[in-house]
C-alpha cells in the first residue's frame, strides 16, 4: 500500500510553533502593512492544486501542495529510488549533507528569484517548503524559505 502524499506532507510540515495556534494574529500577519500571509498560503495552494501533479522536470513531479498557516508546504518525488539516489552520491563523490545543502540553495533560487510571486510571499512573512522524496518514499530534503534577499 502506497502511503499518502497529503499525510507525509503535513507530517513533515507540522513542525514548530505555527502547529498549535495555525491562525494567531503574529504568524498570519507578521508584517507591517497587515498582509495576511496565512490567507494567501491557501490562496496560492488552492491554485496550484488545480495543475496537480505537475512534471517540473524529466526527473521530478510536484505531487501535492498544503497550506499550514503561513507555511505553503509542496511534495516533490524524485523519480529514482533511495538505492540510485544512494549509488549517484558515491559516483560523484558527494554525500548526502552536500546534496542537501545544494538542493537548499537552488531551492531558495527557486523561490526567491526576480519577479517571483513567492519571493514577495517570504518577503511578507510566509514560508515555503519542499519536500522532496524518492519514488519509493526515502525522504532525501526538506529545505524551508523563511526569508528572500530584498528586492534589488
Amino acid at each position: 500500500m502506497k502511503p499518502n502524499f497529503l499525510a507525509i506532507l503535513a507530517a513533515l510540515t507540522m513542525n514548530g510553533p505555527h502547529v498549535a495556534n495555525a491562525q494567531s494574529t503574529d504568524e498570519c500577519f507578521p508584517n507591517l502593512i497587515k498582509f495576511d500571509v496565512c490567507s494567501e498560503a491557501k490562496k496560492m495552494q488552492a491554485e496550484m492544486a488545480k495543475s496537480l501533479p505537475m512534471n517540473v522536470s524529466r526527473n521530478m513531479t510536484l505531487m501535492t501542495a498544503a497550506a499550514f498557516g503561513p507555511r505553503l508546504g509542496m511534495n516533490v518525488v524524485w523519480h529514482m529510488t533511495g538505492s540510485t539516489l544512494n549509488n549517484m552520491l558515491v559516483d560523484n563523490g558527494m554525500t548526502h549533507d552536500q546534496l542537501v545543502s545544494r538542493m537548499e540553495q537552488s531551492t531558495r533560487k527557486i523561490v526567491c528569484g526576480q519577479k517571483q510571486p513567492s519571493a514577495a510571499f517570504v518577503r511578507l512573512g510566509g514560508q515555503i517548503q519542499y519536500i522532496y522524496i524518492t519514488d519509493d518514499y526515502i525522504p532525501i530534503a526538506s529545505p524551508t524559505i523563511t526569508q528572500c534577499p530584498p528586492e534589488p
